[in-house]
């Protein structure tokens, strides 16, 4: 999902996609991460979110991501989790 016009991953994107154990979302658009936007990732271990304008993360956004061992935030514009 690499350099794409990606701006906003809602709750239920991933639904159905339990099995997936890495996500690239490097070089979109993204703004926000909403709460539970990665609900049912449960196997999920690397979720790049590098050369984004991600400026909010949700509190509980990364909720169900209990085997992320790699997140990747760097060249965003992080200045508030809520």
């Amino acid at each position: 999902m690499k350099y794409n016009q990606i701006s906003v991953i809602i709750q239920g994107t991933f639904a159905g996609l339990a099995k997936l154990d890495s996500l690239i979302f490097s070089h979109n658009n993204l703004s926000m991460i909403e709460q539970f936007a990665f609900a049912g990732l449960h196997n999920l271990r690397i979720l790049a979110l590098d050369h984004n304008q991600i400026s909010v993360i949700d509190n509980g956004a990364f909720a169900d991501l209990k085997r992320l061992e790699h997140l990747q935030l760097d060249q965003n514009k992080i200045s508030v989790v809520v």
